[in-house]
């Protein structure tokens, strides 16, 4: 008998993230303070129904909080922290009371309805004194519509599956619950006008898949429908649609269809499939300048009907151009008088260049046509030389017209030439000493012929046995420890330009007690 004392639970969802637990205690007091208090037994739980002996005294919650590295959240801010251990902490809440004979006069119903999806009403024989009802159901029946009424229109506050009354969606009248298949429990909490006692009650749908008939009536869903992309729309812009099959019978997904639209405006007018756009891609084309574009979704899994088409939100309109790009009109490459970059448009915003340099010559002149505020790797200018060994990447920005924007530009390198020479700083002697259970850093630097540090990528042969740690830009960085079991012996570790160890460094380091 009595009210059950619900207390808020977001600390229990934060608890849960950070891998935490929660165990709970009940005490009791003549008086509202702590230091009175004694343990309630059995009182263990969250939610707790005050009895006899707790009239016109007060009560506590303790709250034990196991964590790992916890930050407390801030709905603890109320309680009193009363112990802070090195796995746990403690809290108390403020007194509760005095606890009212009035807690134990019980609320009444008048009726609670269950409608299926189409508007049938399931349960026809609610009875207050009964606490437990069942319904069985077949595979058709989606959801289910719960509608509580009360004796009075006084404000009695009911809560179905920890949803409050005022969260209930107020047209359809009740809490919509999504049905699985097998048992579906609902609870249905009724508190009095006085908020002096509750009523409890349990209703279980069973929803049962009763034939292969049943089962095709249940398709799939295409959930979370959209177009990736949908920031700037410009013509030869490829769009990404995407989504997430879902089917309750776990069957493979298998005949979805998928299908393009252009429409005049936001509202739908003059709405048409495009003609052959039935992929999750599309390119924008000339017919889609100043329309609209969404993309629309019919799930199907294996055996079951087509699920309900379901589509994006549309974008729009469509712009001739990226309303982001610069006025850049070309960018040019040249090495040994030719220019060996062929594609250069705008809309594109990666390049690749393929080529084998020889020595002694500049390896390339970038030069940018058009444009505004350009800079080559941070250079301001039009043009730039640069030469370089291996894999590089040239970012150039170009300011957008009548906007506080940059476009960027990216043209990566491939140069098959290989360096002039490699060094490994700090290791010019013949040894380096190492002791057992340290770490040694070595740098490798690779240089062209130009004396020009360059970017290649540095491989490191690192004997078995030995722990080690490659960092820095294009692994230049070898952190070596030494374990302590080893006998005191010369290792020889090798540094390797581009993969290749015909250009490479080697230097022997001396292990001692």
């Amino acid at each position: 008998m009595g009210e059950q004392i619900f207390l808020e639970s977001k600390y229990e969802k934060y608890m849960e993230k950070i891998g935490g637990n929660i165990r709970y205690q009940w005490y009791r007091s003549g008086t509202p303070k702590w230091k009175d208090a004694t343990k309630i037994p059995g009182a263990n739980k969250l939610i707790y129904i005050p009895e006899i002996a707790d009239q016109e005294g007060f009560l506590f919650l303790k709250m034990t909080m196991e964590y790992i590295d916890a930050v407390i959240p801030p709905v603890l801010l109320n309680y009193v922290m009363t112990e802070k251990l090195e796995t746990e902490r403690v809290f108390v809440s403020p007194a509760l009371g005095p606890v009212l004979p009035a807690f134990f006069i019980e609320s009444d119903l008048k009726n609670i309805s269950v409608f299926d999806n189409e508007g049938n009403e399931l349960l026809q024989n609610f009875d207050n004194e009964i606490k437990n009802y069942s319904i069985e159901v077949g595979a058709n029946v989606t959801s289910v519509r719960v509608y509580p009424t009360w004796v009075s229109s006084n404000n009695n506050y009911v809560v179905i599956n920890g949803v409050p009354s005022e969260l209930w969606d107020a047209q359809a009248g009740g809490l919509n619950i999504p049905l699985k298949f097998g048992n579906n429990k609902i609870i249905v909490v009724s508190t009095a006008e006085s908020f002096a006692g509750v009523n409890t009650f349990s209703i279980s749908v069973d929803r049962k898949v009763k034939g292969e008939e049943d089962v095709k009536l249940l398709p799939p869903q295409a959930r979370f429908v959209k177009i990736d992309n949908s920031f700037d729309e410009f013509l030869g812009k490829t769009l990404h649609g995407s989504y997430t099959f879902y089917d309750e019978l776990d069957r493979a997904e298998k005949g979805t269809k998928f299908q393009w639209y252009r429409q005049n405006d936001e509202e739908g007018d003059g709405r048409v499939a495009i003609v052959g756009a039935t992929e999750t891609t599309y390119k924008l084309s000339e017919n889609d300048i100043g329309k609209y574009v969404y993309f629309e979704v019919i799930p199907k899994a294996e055996g079951s009907i087509a699920g309900e088409a379901t589509m994006s939100c549309w974008i729009g309109p469509i712009n001739r151009i990226d309303s982001k790009l610069s006025n850049i009109t070309d960018i040019k490459v040249v090495y040994e008088g030719k220019n060996i970059l062929n594609n250069f448009d705008e809309i594109s915003k990666t390049y690749m260049v393929n080529f084998t340099s020889k020595e002694g010559k500049e390896i390339v002149e970038i030069s940018v046509v058009g444009g505004e505020g350009i800079t080559i790797n941070g250079t301001t200018g039009h043009t730039k030389r640069v030469n370089f060994y291996g894999t590089h990447l040239v970012e150039i920005q170009a300011n957008v017209p009548n906007s506080s924007e940059t476009t960027s530009y990216f043209i990566q390198f491939n140069d098959e030439a290989k360096p002039a020479s490699i060094e490994i700083k700090g290791m010019r002697e013949v040894n380096i000493t190492g002791e057992h259970g340290k770490i040694v850093s070595l740098e490798a630097l690779v240089y062209d012929q130009y004396n020009q540090l360059i970017e290649g990528d540095i491989e490191w042969t690192v004997p078995s046995g030995y722990d080690f740690e490659v960092v820095g830009f294009n692994n230049q960085i070898l952190n070596l420890h030494f374990p302590s079991n080893v006998a005191a012996k010369t290792i020889e570790i090798r540094a390797n330009i581009f993969g290749d160890e015909s250009v490479s460094y080697r230097k022997n380091i001396l292990i001692t007690n």
